[in-house]
Order: C-alpha cells, then structure tokens, then sequence
C-alpha cells in the first residue's frame, strides 16, 4: 500500500482465492527498504480490508475524523493509509522493546478495535 503523502510502495497486501478448498488466502509482503513499523502498517489493511466490513470500515474513518478534522475531505482511501501510519506510530512508540511486550501489545491493539464494535451490528455477507 502507498502512504498517504509518499508515492513508493513498500508494502503489499494481495489476497488470491483458491478455488480448490474455496478460500480466500490473503499474503503480506513488505520490502527491504521499508522504515521501522512497516509491518504494522500493512497489519492494519489486513484487518481493516478483511476482518471488518464496509460499514465498520466506514465507522472507524468517521470516528477518526471528528477527532481530527483536518482529514474531513480525504477520500476512503486516503483515511485507510493515514489511519495505517497512525496504528503503525502507535504501535512503535513504546520504550518496552521486547519481542512478547510488543506482541501483547500489538494484540491489545487489535482486540481493542475489534470490540469498539460490539455494540455495532455485524452483517456477514
């Protein structure tokens, strides 16, 4: 995916389908030339793309901008890459380095998104 405001890749999310086992099998993969916390940053698309729907996607955006309002204007894909470069800071600007902090840490992270929509209906489709 591009950062908002850089015009180089330097992580990729792709998803194929394979229509064998009919499942989605979706892959991460990052350069060499990324900076520090790229991983997280792709970690975010990935959950944002393919865990919520439209309309949490939609909702997390919004809840984002009436914290921010300078990004109101910015289109969906725009919100998706600032909102990756936020969890991205977020996640690396911690003085605790360690492997096992940083994991508990990262999955803190996304259990706290994912239950900001318990309240929230969930449209499988």
């Amino acid at each position: 995916m591009k950062m908002a405001d850089a015009p180089e890749v330097y992580g990729l999310m792709k998803v194929s389908f394979n229509r064998i086992f009919k499942e989605f099998n979706p892959q991460i993969v990052l350069s060499e030339q990324a900076g520090q916390g790229i991983e997280y940053h792709e970690a975010f698309h990935y959950v944002s793309q393919l865990i919520l729907n439209e309309e949490q996607r939609n909702q997390v955006y919004s809840d984002y901008i009436k914290s921010h309002p300078e990004y109101k204007g910015y289109t969906k894909d725009q919100m998706e890459e600032v909102l990756a470069e936020e969890f991205r800071t977020y996640m690396i600007n911690e003085s605790n380095t360690s492997p096992i902090y940083r994991m508990k840490k990262f999955f803190k992270a996304l259990w706290n998104l994912v239950t900001s929509f318990r309240n929230r209906p969930l449209n499988a489709q």
